[in-house]
């Protein structure tokens, strides 16, 4: 869907990074908003020139259309200019500034204002104006588009959408050459800001929410203007353009106004996007009910499974997926093992991979955090050395004691790893001596080697369970602890990361075997590796989930490769049902 809409408009790949974690998860809250209204929702967007507005409300009409099948009416401020025979009147009667579109004044609001009202009503059939800025003039009505149904959202983006007249005082003073020179007693602008008194804030009440792109400072706006005009010039052939000196002197028509709204419309709007000055964006602000802005940092989060996902099921290699790791980290997305793999074992893969973000043990039995990785240390931790640490189940040893109390009746058909041997352990996974120590060296739960049938199992693992314990079908083990998962592991640890860092959590998830199911049905994206030994598990979760075609860690780059686009010509692999 993303790659669809980022061809459509000509964008760069990366855009796709900026809409997963900051337009996407906006236009969730949007669609929250509309789930709890009947009537049409409008929703005011404001930005300065070349800030990217009409992109974001592309994309939030496109992904709301796409996901929802929502009918959506997306308006510019921008369709609604007096024709060019109207300004030019205006100019002659009022002012000669007057010709040139852009300011408040120069709309017509009246048209606007029916528009709106139009769009209100579910039965009526509404035209939607349309300005063509290569000739400065309004398309024929002919050439308009046309609404014709019921509308669930409507978007109204402008420049100076939202700006708030100033007092009759704030004029006084030029805010630059331009208005000195051009505007001497201030007739115009004292013009502009009664329309906008007048004739656009009380269209504003119209408007249930408002969204800001902030930019830092006016003094980016020409850069942003001029490479807006770019874009368009290689539209148009260049017929209408402007060239680089004539933005610059075009912009300080818009210079008051923008840098009013840059300073006081925040305070307003339900959502802030602020940019630097390389249009970047990295967070959303959010007014909660109390009128307070809270940051809402949103955060991809991957949680990984280990043997046969991002370490390969023969050699335990992660060689084919290095350099996704490397660019993972440079896009600073945590990578978190999710594994049935001991502390011991963990700890050195951990340094291996150059990761030093929070790990899951024993198939969800246990939570390293390092310490002061987040702000407090989260509730319900213990300290263990350097880390803060969540249990969710009994030890080790209350398994092993319910072991030995029924190992009579299955007659030898299990072997845990507590009677295997270090040189047993290595004939079975291929481990050197080392890596087995690790893995024996477990604090939670209890993997067994199955000798029985598929019927004797049956009756085990239900014996099992009826004595409290949780068990799970790994790759080689099956897996006795308590009623934890890695699913539930994984969303308390996404909690955490909300709560302390104030985040919008998007949890990707990668395994290859059964037992990584209920972190895949859990996590908001999953990803199912492929195995050289056993077939793809089913899932239920249908929406957002996805199959590599490689094996391993080679599969798991390639999922994560094409999610993140970090190679631009990877595909996205497609869902799956």
């Amino acid at each position: 869907m993303l790659l669809s809409f980022i061809k459509q408009h000509d964008l760069p790949t990366d855009f796709i990074h900026k809409a997963e974690q900051y337009f996407i998860p906006l236009a969730e809250k949007i669609h929250q908003q509309k789930y709890f209204n009947q009537s049409p929702l409008f929703i005011g967007v404001n930005g300065c020139q070349g800030s990217g507005k009409s992109t974001l409300t592309d994309f939030l009409t496109y992904y709301l259309t796409e996901k929802y099948q929502l009918n959506i009416i997306n308006l510019s401020l921008d369709d609604f200019y007096l024709s060019k025979e109207a300004r030019l009147s205006l100019a002659q009667t009022t002012h000669p500034l007057l010709a040139t579109r852009g300011v408040p004044g120069t709309h017509d609001t009246e048209l606007l204002k029916d528009t709106l009202n139009a769009l209100k009503e579910t039965t009526q059939t509404v035209k939607i104006p349309r300005f063509n800025k290569s000739i400065d003039d309004l398309y024929d009505q002919s050439d308009w588009k046309t609404s014709t149904k019921h509308v669930d959202i409507v978007f109204l983006e402008g420049w100076c959408w939202g700006a708030a007249a100033q007092n009759s005082d704030e004029l006084e003073t030029p805010v630059n050459e331009f208005e000195k020179n051009q505007d001497q007693d201030a007739t115009w602008r004292t013009y502009v800001n009664t329309q906008l008194k007048e004739n656009y804030e009380p269209l504003y009440s119209q408007m249930n929410h408002w969204v800001m792109l902030k930019a830092p400072s006016f003094n980016s706006v020409e850069k942003w203007r001029w490479q807006q005009e770019e874009k368009l010039a290689a539209k148009t052939s260049g017929k209408g353009v402007m060239s680089k000196s004539e933005v610059n002197a075009f912009i300080q028509y818009y210079q008051r106004l923008t840098e009013v709204c840059i300073a006081t419309l925040p305070q307003q709007c339900d959502w802030i996007l602020p940019l630097d000055n390389e249009r970047n964006i990295n967070k959303i602000i959010k007014k909660d009910i109390n009128s307070k802005d809270t940051e809402m940092n949103n955060q991809s989060i991957i949680y990984t499974d280990l043997d046969g996902t991002l370490l390969d099921h023969f050699d335990y290699s992660f060689d084919k997926a290095e350099q996704t790791i490397s660019s993972l980290k440079a896009l600073s997305v945590p990578i978190i093992p999710n594994t049935s793999k001991t502390y011991a074992e963990v700890f050195r893969i951990q340094e291996s991979l150059g990761l030093t973000s929070p790990f899951i043990i024993e198939n969800g039995a246990a939570i390293y955090i390092p310490i002061d990785y987040f702000p407090t240390q989260p509730e319900d931790t213990i300290i263990q050395g350097n880390y803060w640490v969540k249990e969710f189940c009994p030890p080790r040893q209350h398994w092993l004691d319910l072991l030995k109390n029924i190992e009579s009746k299955y007659q030898k058909l299990f072997q845990g790893f507590s009677d295997l041997s270090c040189d047993e352990l290595c004939n079975l996974t291929g481990l050197v001596p080392e890596s087995a120590e690790y893995a024996i060296d477990r604090k939670y739960t209890e993997p067994l080697l199955w000798h029985g049938d598929n019927e004797n199992k049956s009756e085990f693992i239900s014996h099992m369970e009826s004595l409290g314990a949780h068990m799970l079908q790994g790759g080689r083990f099956l897996h006795v602890g308590g009623h934890t998962d890695k699913g539930v592991a994984m969303t308390w640890l996404s909690n955490v990361y909300a709560k302390q860092n104030n985040t919008n959590v998007q949890s990707i998830a990668l395994g290859d075997s059964h037992n990584d199911n209920a972190m895949l049905e859990s996590a908001d994206y999953a990803m199912q590796i492929k195995s050289p030994i056993h077939p793809f598990p089913i899932l239920n979760k249908i929406e957002n989930s996805f199959r590599s075609t490689e094996f391993g860690p080679k599969g798991w780059a390639e999922c994560l490769n094409s999610f993140f686009l970090l190679t631009p010509q990877k595909q996205k692999i497609g869902v799956y049902s």
